[in-house]
């Protein structure tokens, strides 16, 4: 059985895999200006603030509805 030998393509393509990773996790966690956003993936709600800074239409909806 031959000994497979990770090549240098299999490492650049781990290297550039591993950034886009931290990438994402400092989007997802630590960047201010997304981390609100994470809310209502996970749990399914924003701050009304935030809905309103950033879908100004749907938070004016999602008001008149609750009213």
């Amino acid at each position: 059985m031959p000994i497979l030998v990770p090549t240098d393509a299999a490492f650049l393509a781990l290297y550039i895999s591993f950034f886009l990773f931290l990438g994402h996790l400092y989007l997802s966690l630590i960047n201010p200006k997304t981390r609100h956003s994470l809310n209502g993936i996970t749990r399914g709600w924003v701050d009304e603030d935030w809905a309103r800074a950033h879908h100004a239409k749907w938070a004016a909806q999602a008001r008149s509805e609750e009213l």
